[in-house]
C-alpha cells in the first residue's frame, strides 16, 4: 500500500487530507440548446493512477466541442490555489469531477459518465449572465479585460472568478504526460452585484509563475453567489460528505 503523507489510498482511489487554502478570441461555441457554457473542474493528483484516465477523457470532450464547456485541473499536490479550492468542495478523493461549481459531482472517471453530467448541466436554468473576455501581455505580465453584462431585469449577486490557467501544464501526472488546463492563480477573485447592464473588470496580472505566451489560457466564471449545501458521492469520512456550492450561471475563456 502507497502511503505518501498526507495522502492515503482508499476504496481504488486516492483519499486526500487537505492540509490548508495580442487579444486572443474565446474558442467555443455556444450550442443553440444549451442555456449557458458549463464549467468543470477535475480535482486530481500527480502522483493518483486513476486520475490519467479522467484527464483523458475530459481532454477528448473537450476537443469533440460537442457541448458548450470549459475545464480547469486542480492539481492539488503542487498547486496552492487548487488545494484551497479543493477544501472549498470538500474533495478527498480523486479523480473527482465538479460540474457548474457543484451542480454536479461524478466520481466515474469515464467519459460516458462526464459526458452525461456535462450536458445535463448545460441545459439547467440560469440566472441570464453575458460574459466577455479578453487578455493580452504586457512584457512579462497579463493586461485582462472581462465585460459582465446582466440580461434579466432584477439584479443578481455574483461570485466572480478570473483564473489564469497553464494549458499545457509544467506538472505531469502518473503516466507522465502533461496535465491540461492547470489552474496556477486567480486574477480576480470577488462578490458583484450585477445590475440589469454591462460591468467592465479591468485587472493587471502579475506573472510571477513564468508562464508563456501561447500556452496560457484566462479563464472566467460568474456563479450564483448564494450557497447551495451539495453531497459529495461518499459517505466515509463523514466530515466531507457535504459541501457548499455556488452553481455557475456563465463561463469564458480566451487563449493567448
Amino acid at each position: 500500500m502507497i502511503n505518501p503523507s498526507p495522502f492515503t489510498f482508499m476504496l481504488n482511489k486516492f483519499v486526500i487530507i487537505l492540509i490548508l487554502g495580442s487579444i486572443s478570441q474565446s474558442f467555443f461555441i455556444l450550442n443553440d440548446d444549451s442555456t449557458h457554457t458549463v464549467l468543470v473542474e477535475l480535482g486530481s493528483l500527480t502522483t493518483c493512477p486513476y486520475c490519467p484516465a479522467g484527464i483523458e477523457a475530459l481532454q477528448e470532450l473537450y476537443e469533440e466541442q460537442e457541448i458548450p464547456f470549459y475545464y480547469m485541473t486542480l492539481v492539488y499536490d503542487k498547486s496552492d490555489v487548487a488545494m484551497q479550492r479543493g477544501r472549498w468542495l470538500n474533495d478527498v478523493y480523486v479523480p473527482m469531477l465538479y460540474v457548474d461549481g457543484g451542480y454536479l459531482v461524478v466520481d466515474e472517471a469515464t467519459k460516458e459518465a462526464y459526458y452525461d453530467a456535462i450536458e445535463k448541466a448545460s441545459k439547467r436554468e440560469v440566472n441570464d449572465i453575458d460574459m466577455n473576455i479578453s487578455a493580452e501581455w504586457i512584457g512579462n505580465d497579463i493586461k485582462i479585460t472581462l465585460y459582465i453584462h446582466n440580461e434579466d431585469s432584477s439584479p443578481h449577486f455574483e461570485h466572480v472568478k478570473i483564473c489564469i490557467l497553464e494549458k499545457v501544464s509544467r506538472w505531469k501526472d502518473a503516466k507522465g504526460e502533461n496535465i491540461r488546463y492547470a489552474l496556477m492563480d486567480y486574477a480576480f477573485n470577488g462578490y458583484l452585484i450585477l445590475k440589469p447592464r454591462e460591468r467592465k473588470i479591468e485587472i493587471k496580472w502579475n506573472n510571477d509563475m513564468d508562464l508563456k505566451e501561447g500556452n496560457t489560457v484566462v479563464l472566467a466564471y460568474a456563479s450564483q453567489a448564494t450557497p447551495k449545501l451539495q453531497k459529495n458521492p461518499w459517505n466515509d469520512p463523514w466530515w466531507s460528505s457535504y459541501f457548499i456550492a455556488q452553481f455557475v450561471d456563465e463561463a469564458c475563456a480566451v487563449e493567448i
